[in-house]
């Protein structure tokens, strides 16, 4: 693009189908999950935790199997990529708030968080409160 943000006859725009960026694909399938949740609605912390968490993998976890994966010891055992990803990815105010809302033990997901930094080789903001 020119100098100044304008465009010529001659600039092209590519687009990319929204289908197959399994980002785009991640986040269509958080908005469902939102628009077909029993209660209707889902929080902003859950959405943007769920955004964080699975877009990586190309997942679609709901945020009550998510709470279920951060406060499960076997999580760790079985590497478990989203759970790692919630305690290494999201920001630390959010994780707390995501436990709060989902009425997780933080004392349970702080030993989780330890044991993911002890394989991991790193300090994860949640495993100081551990």
């Amino acid at each position: 693009m020119p100098v100044g943000g304008r465009r010529s006859s001659t600039d092209t725009v590519e687009l990319t189908s929204p289908t197959r960026d399994p980002c785009f694909a991640v986040i269509v399938a958080v908005y469902k999950d939102l628009r077909s949740s029993a209660v209707g609605k889902m929080s902003v912390v859950a959405v943007k935790v769920l955004s964080t968490v699975n877009a990586p993998y190309g997942t679609a976890l709901s945020a009550e199997q998510l709470a279920s994966k951060i406060s499960d010891p076997a999580s760790a055992v079985d590497f478990d990529p989203s759970a790692f990803s919630f305690f290494s990815e999201v920001d630390e105010d959010l994780q707390n708030s995501f436990l709060d809302e989902m009425h997780v033990d933080p004392s349970i997901a702080a030993n989780l968080a330890r044991e993911f930094s002890a394989l991991a080789g790193y300090l994860l903001p949640l495993a100081r409160a551990a």
